[in-house]
Formats: structure tokens, sequence, C-alpha cells
């Protein structure tokens, strides 16, 4: 898993980005968020493990299935519209696993190299709440809201 050194270097960074955020306080218009806490991270470095594995998992069992809900496949009594709809159903929901196995996995993979939990936009720590509710995020709540 890793969990040591990328530990390491999330809570190096961390105290570098509370640091920053303490010098700049003049200017700071919100609260610093709450980060994780070690221990956090290993749970959520497990539980992102875990859903990797489950959604590799599911999406080599959902194989099968789309191919026989193909529109070329005889489906019995179901007229051409259905199957169809089923199948871009199936795909549709297929498309939608493997965007998040590629989010969980780079997820994972900031986790491994000590970026994690830090906003690309605005580089300083994304809080726990947002990290717990969406362990792939790459952006703090505040840059989000800025997007919008």
């Amino acid at each position: 898993m890793g969990s040591s050194p990328s530990l390491f270097l999330f809570l190096q960074h961390s105290v570098l980005r509370l640091h920053k955020m303490k010098m700049n306080s003049e200017t700071t218009v919100l609260e610093p968020p709450l980060l994780p806490t070690i221990d956090q991270l290993i749970d959520l470095e497990i539980r992102v493990t875990g859903e990797i594995e489950e959604l590799k998992n599911e999406i080599e069992a959902a194989i099968p299935e789309i191919e026989a809900v193909s529109p070329e496949s005889s489906v019995g009594d179901l007229s051409r519209n259905s199957i169809v709809h089923i199948y871009e159903m199936a795909v549709d929901a297929q498309n939608r696993r493997e965007a998040r196995l590629v989010k969980l996995e780079q997820a994972l993979e900031r986790m491994d190299s000590g970026n994690y939990g830090e906003c690309e936009a605005c580089h300083e720590g994304i809080s726990w709440s947002r990290l717990d509710a969406r362990p792939e995020a790459r952006f703090c709540a505040q840059c989000v809201l800025e997007e919008a």
C-alpha cells in the first residue's frame, strides 16, 4: 500500500500549507479546513483500494451482461427499441464505473506521491469532510465554488 512514505509526504506538505496560511492570515477569509489525520488517511487509502477492487470486479462481471443485451443478439419478445435502450443503459453504467475507477486510481497515485489532499488550483489543503465524501477530489470546496 505504501502508507508510510506517502503519509509522511502528505503531512510534510500539510505543515507547509498551514504555515503558509498563518503567514497570509491577514488575507485569509475562510478558516483553514480541518485536514485529515494520519489514521483517517490510512482508513481512506484502505477504503479507496477496496473500492478499486470492487469496481474492477463489477466491470469484469458486466462484460458478458452487456454482450447479452447487445442490439445484435436476440432477446425473445423485446422490441428492437427496448433492446437498444437496455444496451445503452448498460454501456452507460459501464462507462461510469470505468471513469470512477480511473479517478480512484489517480487518487491512490496522489496518495503514494504525497500530493493527496492538496488542491490543484490554490495548493491549499482539501478538508477532511470533502476527501471523506469524495476521495477522488482534486480541488478544495472554495475553488469548486469559485469555478461554478
